[in-house]
């Protein structure tokens, strides 16, 4: 009995740690045994219609040049699509929730590996990945079509989880002060394609870059940030190689005529107002889910030394401009609805 106490008073933290992993997991994995009951549907026939009927490559051209009974412009949603129905996707569509969250949750154990030196203990990695992965699911507007629907999922949540790639390899470069002309190549090709599934993961991508170099300027160290300007300033390049390739798409002007816009003015104010709107009813009606991951978040920033060593005004500072970052990416994820439709975008 004596030594179950004492093994239960050194290693309490990795039994919290594990027990939290459990939970996660479990609930995690009823997700995925959800999204195994999913079928090919919607969107995914227009795709299939395409793809059985002519080459690969061929659709890849024919229907950015022409019009397609989808968004042509988006040349990376075509693509994935496409692979979708190369390997088949009515046998595919019930394993790829697993897949973007098992995906999802190792790309973050890598970031979180990367600012937590203490590489002994793996659980801190994994439980503070799934937890990300399983609040970003339970805070989602409408999970079934941000998770178990391929169009939406491919248009929204496969961008998301690449860019989240990219991140990682970005910090990677960053922390270890080795950027080569292939890792340059790498950021570029990468955010091209990241940033050819839609409208909305496009410019919400490039505001990201452009927030994250903006926080490296402001909040690291000189010589950590010359490590970091070159990966972050590619990836803005490729960004917006990006945009550039939708927007010469030439048959936006088909779509465009359907457009109910605003001027510029009135469409960033109501951009804004909704971004704001988004975050009230967001915290009002999961508040424990929020107050959570806040809290996970403080703790994740208590395991770090150097952030012990900053002054509370230098906190505050901080914390204010996560909040001022976080407003303008929820507004911005508004702006390509505004600009189209002129209205709220749909919950996915």
């Amino acid at each position: 009995m004596e030594k179950i106490k004492n093994f239960l008073g050194s290693q309490y933290k990795n039994i919290i740690l594990a027990a939290f992993i459990a939970m996660f997991l479990a609930i995690i994995s009823i997700l995925a045994i959800k999204g195994s009951f999913f079928r090919y549907s919607q969107d995914n026939y227009r795709y299939g219609y395409r793809f059985r009927n002519s080459n690969f490559w061929k659709v890849q051209i024919t229907s950015y040049f022409k019009p397609a009974e989808y968004n042509s412009n988006r040349y990376s949603l075509t693509m994935f699509d496409g692979l979708a129905e190369i390997i088949g996707v009515p046998k595919v569509v019930p394993y790829f929730p697993a897949l973007v969250m098992v995906s999802w949750v190792g790309i973050f154990v890598y970031i979180v590996s990367l600012f937590i030196k203490n590489r002994g203990n793996i659980l801190i990695f994994i439980s503070a990945a799934l937890a990300i992965v399983f609040f970003t699911y339970i805070l989602t507007p409408n999970i079934y079509q941000g998770l178990f629907w391929l169009a939406a999922t491919n248009t929204y949540t496969t961008p998301t989880v690449i860019s989240t790639f990219i991140l990682a390899r970005i910090l990677h470069f960053t922390f270890k002060g080795k950027f080569t002309i292939f890792n340059m190549a790498e950021v570029v090709i990468l955010d091209i394609l990241a940033g050819g599934f839609s409208e909305t993961s496009t410019t919400w991508l490039l505001v990201l870059w452009c927030c994250t170099f903006a926080a490296f300027l402001f909040f690291s160290p000189k010589d950590l940030f010359h490590k970091a300007n070159w990966p972050f300033l590619l990836a803005i390049v490729g960004t917006l190689i990006a945009i550039v390739i939708m927007l010469v798409n030439p048959t936006n002007s088909t779509r465009v005529a359907f457009y109910h816009s605003q001027d510029l003015l009135g469409g960033l104010r109501v951009s804004f107002s909704y971004g704001l709107l988004f975050i009230k009813r967001s915290i009002k009606f999961s508040p424990l889910p929020f107050g959570f991951v806040a809290m996970l978040g403080f703790l994740l920033g208590a395991q770090s030394k150097a952030l012990k060593e900053v002054s509370w005004n230098r906190r505050a500072f901080t914390i204010t401009a996560i909040f001022a970052i976080t407003y303008l990416l929820c507004s911005v994820d508004m702006a390509p609805s505004v600009v189209s439709t002129d209205s709220y975008p749909g919950d996915r």
